[in-house]
């Protein structure tokens, strides 16, 4: 990265951001990651409509709009969390390979007097916006297919998703610290964010039931603080709720 005279703050976060977005243009493994959460969600409603659609009209038997939405509104959120767990690489590429001993970009950078602070800003920035092209591509489907469990809560479901957005990021950041080399981060983190949004507080919560006290309850706040999955997976449940019954 070449700058004229003494770098500024300015000079220094567009000159990464730019960067990043070149990687993400030159990388089509990246655009497939960008588009996989959606992909995700899409085909896996397309299954069950199918489904619904052989088991109504071929069959002969009947499944009522009311309990197909209220079915399809419960699983989006967890489709949409296994979509972002197993694409979240896209956001663990650009950190690990610029700190790769045999580039040795980053300390290349450091050197050239880029803080820490404007690095990760001008990359969290960056793939922010990343993220927004999935997001749009999720409140488009929302609104077009009109799904009941989200009916008047565009707002919040847009809120949600967009909290849920950098929380991901930030914490794949801190997650690709564990790895130096990119395949074994590949290996690794869709299977721990996987596990740590959906499988340990399904266990967690199915135990709770069993232990003395509020044993499980407080386990779920410990998840519902630090684990990003979880969080958005709750807050999307409360919203699914709050549509069915109001009060």
């Amino acid at each position: 990265i070449r700058t004229e005279g003494r770098p500024t703050f300015c000079k220094h976060f567009w000159a990464i951001y730019w960067r990043r977005m070149v990687m993400f243009y030159r990388e089509p493994r990246q655009w497939f990651m960008m588009l996989g959460p959606f992909l995700n969600v899409a085909m896996i409603l397309l299954i069950i409509y199918s489904f619904v659609y052989v088991f109504t009209v071929a069959i002969g038997g009947g499944i009522t709009n009311l309990v197909l939405n209220e079915i399809i509104g419960f699983i989006f959120p967890v489709f949409m969390i296994i979509g972002f767990a197993t694409t979240s690489g896209i956001y663990t590429m650009t950190p690990i390979i610029e700190r790769n001993p045999n580039q040795n970009l980053r300390q290349l950078l450091f050197l050239s007097g880029l803080s820490s602070f404007t690095y990760y800003l001008a990359l969290l920035v960056a793939d922010f916006c990343l993220f927004l092209f999935s997001f749009l591509l999720f409140l488009i489907f929302v609104a077009a297919v009109g799904l009941d469990s989200y009916s008047g809560q565009l707002g919040h479901f847009s809120a949600t998703l967009l909290m849920f957005g950098l929380a991901l990021i930030c914490f794949t950041y801190l997650f690709s610290h564990m790895f130096k080399d990119l395949n074994s981060a590949f290996r690794c983190q869709s299977g721990t964010f996987l596990l740590l949004g959906l499988i340990a507080p399904g266990i967690v919560s199915g135990l709770g039931q069993l232990a003395p006290g509020n044993v499980g309850g407080s386990i779920l706040l410990f998840f519902y603080i630090v684990d990003p999955f979880y969080t958005f997976y709750m807050v999307q449940y409360t919203i699914i709720i709050q549509s069915y019954d109001p009060s």
